[in-house]
């Protein structure tokens, strides 16, 4: 049996995966993450972290 891997982020399908039947999901799809949206991903929480940082250096 076939499982589609899509990106939840961007819906990019990004690999048909061949597997056992008794492994078979109710439907065939299973979600990840791609290189691409990881990377904005990452880049989205550090400036979040160096914002927040900031912020408390201000209260100080």
């Amino acid at each position: 049996m076939k499982l589609i891997v899509k990106c939840a982020w961007c819906g990019k399908i990004m690999e048909i995966k061949e597997i056992e039947e008794d492994e078979a999901p109710a439907l065939p799809i299973t979600h990840s993450i791609c290189k691409c949206c990881l990377r904005g991903l990452r880049k989205q929480t550090q400036e979040i972290i160096n914002n927040n940082k900031q912020n408390n250096n201000k209260r100080r």
